[in-house]
């Protein structure tokens, strides 16, 4: 898609959807801290407004707790094959907890052999849908 054509918001307003009809949510970015920044940065508005709209809050779990829990939960992971490899680890012990899978960046998230797509190969195998943006 082209250059601020509502790709990211799409994805967050999507993600937000599934994890408001009790669905966790896996946004996978690039490779780069900034990124994930700018999208938490942005998550945290959209709960603010929601909490506003309708009282209700979303879970953005900075870590792996709600898996644990059992909880849906929004996850941002960067797209490197060790922060994969973690989020792979803890989603093995609990066969059973569903997600919607996100890929941002997918052209380059989502190319090549190597342990990074391996990683995300397996996220791809596990997810109940999912949205290449």
């Amino acid at each position: 898609g082209y250059v601020q054509s509502g790709k990211t918001t799409f994805m967050l307003c999507n993600a937000v959807r599934y994890l408001m009809n009790g669905v966790s949510s896996v946004i996978v970015l690039r490779n780069a801290t900034g990124d994930q920044t700018q999208i938490k940065l942005r998550l945290r508005g959209f709960q603010e407004e929601l909490k506003e709209l309708t009282g209700e809050s979303i879970d953005l779990c900075p870590n792996t707790s709600c898996i644990d829990s059992g909880a849906p939960g929004l996850f941002v992971v960067i797209g490197n094959s060790s922060r994969l490899l973690s989020l792979n680890k803890d989603l093995r012990k609990h066969p059973n907890f569903n997600f919607a899978l996100f890929v941002d960046e997918a052209d380059s998230n989502d190319t090549g052999s190597n342990k990074r797509t391996d990683e995300l190969y397996f996220l791809k195998e596990k997810a109940i849908k999912m949205f290449f943006i």
